[in-house]
């Protein structure tokens, strides 16, 4: 079993997308994360970029000194960068990336070289540097579009001039699986220190046409043992290959990729997860592993699978605690879903009121229902109970914006009216609700989407410290829709009480 090495370009290919340009504090705290993952190499940037990227390189270079993490920072191929990008690398444990374009469009239009002639700069280059870092990593832009024996003249060139690593990127993510399984399986018979083990063949693919993990997974397969990926697939244009998802592959079928790595999935997640808070970019609600979907279950097929067995439509690779599982009722549900979030709340529910439930629900033909919703109708369906006083609902909120702060009022359907602030609207909004309940409530992990005139608030809600309860709206009024997520997790609060 081989051991696969993972470089993390979350900080050097992945700022690099457009509006993802990180603070420095930010870039020292996920730096430190992706550390503590155990991720093998982590690329800090592109120092000479700006002076403010080398404030930021060196930075992190001087705190992971410490730390079992290969460094890499990257580099143009030009002898002075190179000399002051390797100044800033300590000596023991670092990588210096120098990349260069391969495919004849690249060479032609971006340098204006013949093949030739870029092949004497690389190695001129290649070796001088190699008298200043301990390790360098030859970069072969644009390599799937390249010639194939143009490309195994490079990968003999830098390897014999001292490159240990040479990275094969698919850099407009164009080719298929089969196309990268093919261009490196027969890399790694034409490159003599591919061959022999001595240099190391490395993937780097782009998402393009939405391939990234695939392509990179198939290079593994082909005999690749480094991977280059950022978290949740950020990076230009598309993206790149998706560390976790990658990472989650390999560990799910060993025997089919051959290769093995010791980064702790579960705390490569929650660096995925705090790279999308400090970005401002939520994973998308399909992300394999981090989506606010992946425990979201409406269909009542699945439903009813569920509540026979978690086994049936379940299986958790270290996501289990960060995203929790939802009963979502829609006219898609069945039976079987009423009756699994009446249980989720120790609700006591007879068949026959599920079944009128549910036909209530189908009428309606909604999307979805709101907990609060969901109660209603069981207290209509189900016997002489009462709908509770205690249970909490609104009829409007109203908001302003003055001195840098959000003010709201939350207005309840008795006519009560309850002022918040905070210095947004869901801190505003909190503020009120909080007020009107008496109860600690804390809103993690909030996203809110919009396309056109819709807005979709998916919330993680702890109510006195409780397990979080997850909860999606769907409608046109932001701040009405943050009171509806609380609102309902509050609701869930005190129906299991009353019933525990």
């Amino acid at each position: 079993m081989r051991n696969i090495t993972f470089l993390d370009t979350t900080l050097r290919d992945g700022e690099q997308a457009a509006g993802f340009a990180l603070p420095l504090p930010a870039r020292i705290l996920m730096a430190e994360k992706l550390a503590e993952s155990g991720i093998d190499i982590l690329e800090a940037g592109f120092p000479l970029s700006s002076p403010a990227e080398y404030r930021s390189c060196a930075e992190i270079v001087s705190v992971l000194a410490g730390t079992s993490t290969k460094l890499s920072l990257m580099t143009r191929g030009r002898a002075e960068e190179i000399r002051d990008t390797a100044a800033l690398l300590k000596k023991g444990n670092s990588l210096l990336h120098i990349s260069f374009p391969v495919s004849f469009e690249h060479i032609r239009n971006k340098l204006n070289l013949r093949p030739g002639k870029l092949l004497e700069q690389t190695s001129t280059l290649v070796t001088y540097a190699a008298g200043l870092v301990p390790m360098i990593e030859c970069g072969a832009e644009d390599a799937t579009r390249a010639d194939f024996d143009f490309l195994c003249d490079y990968c003999e060139t830098v390897t014999a001039a001292g490159a240990r690593v040479v990275n094969i990127a698919d850099t407009l993510g164009v080719s298929t699986p089969e196309q990268i399984f093919e261009l490196v399986g027969n890399l790694m018979k034409r490159v003599g220190k591919f061959a022999d083990g001595t240099a190391r063949l490395s993937i780097h693919c782009h998402n393009d046409h939405g391939l990234a993990v695939a392509g990179t997974l198939a290079a593994v397969r082909a005999g690749a043992t480094q991977v280059e990926s950022t978290l949740c697939g950020i990076g230009d244009r598309a993206g790149n290959a998706a560390e976790e998802v990658v990472l989650a592959n390999l560990a799910a079928h060993p025997e089919l990729y051959r290769g093995k790595s010791a980064i702790s999935m579960e705390r490569l997640l929650e660096c995925a997860l705090q790279f999308c808070r400090l970005s401002g970019y939520p994973p998308p609600a399909g992300h394999p592993f981090l989506g606010n979907r992946i425990h979201a279950h409406a269909s009542g097929i699945h439903q009813d699978g569920i509540r026979k067995s978690r086994a049936t439509y379940n299986e958790e690779f270290g996501a289990g605690r960060l995203v929790p599982e939802r009963i979502v009722l829609s006219r898609h549900s069945g039976k079987s879903g009423v009756i699994l979030l009446a249980e989720s709340c120790h609700l006591p529910i007879e068949p026959r009121a599920a079944t009128r439930i549910l036909g209530e629900l189908k009428a309606r033909n909604s999307s979805s229902l709101g907990f609060t919703e969901f109660l209603r109708l069981y207290y209509k369906n189900s016997g002489p109970r009462p709908f509770p006083n205690t249970l909490f609902d609104i009829k409007d909120v109203f908001g302003s914006f003055e001195d840098r702060h959000c003010n709201v009022t939350v207005l309840r359907t008795n006519g009560e009216s309850f002022p918040g602030k905070g210095s947004d609207m869901l801190s505003a909004v909190l503020d009120a609700v909080v007020r009107m309940s008496g109860l600690n409530i804390i809103a993690r992990r909030v996203e809110m989407r919009m396309m056109d005139c819709t807005y979709r608030c998916y919330m993680e809600v702890f109510v006195e410290w409780e397990p979080p309860f997850a909860v999606e709206r769907i409608g046109t009024e932001p701040a009405h829709l943050i009171a509806q997520c609380l609102l309902d997790a509050l609701n869930f609060h005190l129906i299991k009480e009353q019933y525990a």
